[in-house]
């Protein structure tokens, strides 16, 4: 009873996907993204982001990641103090596996940022998401340090396989939008 299985008849791609079904997500659940080709490594992830969430300082959460099969797990880090304390994420690591958030920040984040010429993204959705969720939320974060995810290096259809050009000028490009500012509080609902 609380699942619900989506079946698109045109593929639509990550980017909408997520839009849609945050979207339809209370504000106050918190959204839990796993790529369809990733995996938790362990039973206690998610009581583990449920202790991190019991706090109220905590409006999302990035963790470490493991590569499979290689083992790896050098990409992930902290937010810098200077990026919070200056607004500055875009000129630093996007905040990686495993992106956590409650539904109503996300919700924040205005549709046309999610695309580029008229579409949603194709790939670099998650600095789409991560980048406006770290400018609003500050220092309302919890870095998850114990590796709470696994990201498979070995699937032939990963975006820095596929289209390795196009992935670094979506980069470049989510880099150099404006951010959003920082939230002194939580809003209140709309509705």
């Amino acid at each position: 009873p609380n699942v619900t299985l989506k079946i698109n008849k045109v593929r639509v791609g990550a980017m909408e996907n997520i839009y849609n079904a945050v979207h339809e997500c209370a504000d106050d659940d918190i959204v839990v993204l796993v790529d369809g080709d990733d995996w938790l490594p362990n039973n206690h992830v998610l009581k583990d982001l449920n202790e991190a969430y019991s706090s109220e300082d905590v409006w999302f959460t990035h963790g470490r990641l493991i590569e499979y099969p290689h083992g790896h797990s050098n990409w992930c880090e902290p937010l810098k103090p200077e990026a919070i304390k200056n607004n500055t994420y875009r000129k630093f690591k996007c905040p990686s596996h495993l992106r956590t958030f409650y539904a109503w920040l996300f919700k924040l984040i205005k549709k046309e940022d999610f695309m580029y010429e008229g579409k949603f993204l194709a790939m670099t959705w998650d600095m789409a998401i991560m980048f406006p969720l770290a400018e609003m939320a500050s220092e309302r974060h919890k870095f998850m340090d114990e590796i709470n995810y696994v990201y498979n290096m070995a699937n032939s259809i990963n975006d820095n396989k596929v289209n390795p050009d196009l992935q670094n000028y979506l980069d470049y490009v989510m880099r150099n939008r404006p951010p959003y500012s920082r939230l002194e509080k939580r809003p209140e609902p709309l509705n």
